[in-house]
């Protein structure tokens, strides 16, 4: 049988013995906590991956929908030149019954300040004169406009790549 003073000193070892368990298991829950914390302060590579393949998704519909509206942009540039042409070649007729040769004429004549420019500036504005009546032409870079009546012109052989769903013309 173990004796009091036994006891004592085997209680005491057992204390000590769990209490090293105790500041063993404290001492790994520390460095743990710790190494977790300092491992946890930047992104893992699968986390950044996503983040970069979200914000390309993002990037490319905000590219595609600003490329449509810059199109209808040009596009409407496009018939409001025409116009103005259209009015310059009008007042030019009143004073003089009888179109221009070439364009250049109405802005000597000082009926318009300059010819106005295509914002594609690979493509140009077409005029042509054919027994007293001109046809305007313009390419267009998305559908044709529906409430401006198309003329029945030819198109200029200088209009690369363009065919007659493209290609705006007008008649006075």
């Amino acid at each position: 049988m173990i004796s009091s003073s036994m006891y004592k000193v085997l209680s005491k070892k057992r204390i000590s013995i769990y209490g090293g368990v105790n500041m063993f298991r404290s001492l790994l829950t520390t460095h743990y906590l710790l190494q977790s914390k300092t491992s946890r302060r930047g992104f893992t590579l699968v986390e950044l991956l996503i983040v970069i393949a979200i914000i390309g998704v993002l990037s490319s519909v905000v590219i595609a929908s600003t490329t449509a509206s810059r199109s209808k942009a040009h596009d409407v540039r496009r018939i409001g030149d025409l116009k103005e042409i259209q009015l310059a070649l009008a007042l030019y007729y009143d004073v003089n019954r009888v179109y221009p040769s070439a364009l250049f004429t109405i802005v000597a004549d000082q009926y318009l300040p300059s010819i106005p420019v295509d914002p594609d500036l690979t493509q140009t504005y077409e005029y042509q004169l054919n027994s007293g009546i001109y046809c305007l032409g313009a390419k267009f870079e998305g559908s044709m406009p529906n409430d401006i009546p198309d003329a029945d012109c030819s198109i200029p052989s200088s209009a690369q790549g363009v065919t007659n769903d493209s290609w705006f013309k007008v008649t006075p």
